[in-house]
């Protein structure tokens, strides 16, 4: 990724992962606009360009339409939303044509460990027809990739974005453990 010049951009990334597990209630309205806004404020706080352009990925469309009317209030700096018209997951997700056939939907059973409990959890596999509707994934992957800055929360999609970038030592992690980790928003 680069300018008319062939210089790379230079953009920090704020990643919010809303949707977790189906067996937990999606987070409110209010929780989504306390932790969306969140990450893009601790995304302006990264580094020593106060002017780069903020890109934030996430999982919920509701989460994405908060954050472009909160870039509207932040004029300063230009935050950008691509607005994906269907959002899916990494870890659940199965291209018909490459991973199996005849199947429509499916229920994984998946454990984990949360200290020393282990839990099972059932998944909603969802089953798409073409590579086309995983397209979003790779956009955001790539977006990880030549970011200069990442603010990330819970979760492995923003962790592994983080390692994919060219800059480790420049993140924040807004969310530990479900709790934000409260940052102001720097002109």
């Amino acid at each position: 990724l680069g300018d008319d010049h062939g210089r790379p951009l230079d953009y920090a990334v704020a990643h919010y992962r809303a949707l977790w597990w189906e067996d937990q209630a999606p987070p409110s309205f209010e929780q989504q606009v306390a932790t969306a806004q969140n990450a893009v404020d601790c995304a302006s706080r990264l580094g020593d360009n106060k002017k780069r352009p903020i890109y934030f990925a996430t999982d919920s469309l509701e989460a994405q339409k908060i954050i472009k009317e909160y870039a509207i209030q932040k004029p300063s700096r230009p935050i950008v939303v691509v607005p994906y018209p269907e959002l899916v997951h990494l870890d659940r997700v199965i291209v018909r044509n490459i991973a199996t056939t005849g199947l429509e939907q499916q229920s994984a059973r998946s454990q984990y460990n949360r200290k020393g409990n282990t839990t099972t959890v059932d998944i909603s596999i969802k089953v798409v027809d073409s590579l086309e509707q995983v397209y979003p994934i790779f956009v955001d992957l790539l977006l990880f990739a030549n970011a200069n800055c990442i603010s990330f929360g819970d979760g492995g999609f923003g962790k592994f974005g983080l390692m994919l970038s060219k800059n480790y030592d420049c993140s924040y992690r807004h969310i530990k453990r479900h709790k934000i980790q409260k940052c102001a928003f720097e002109m």
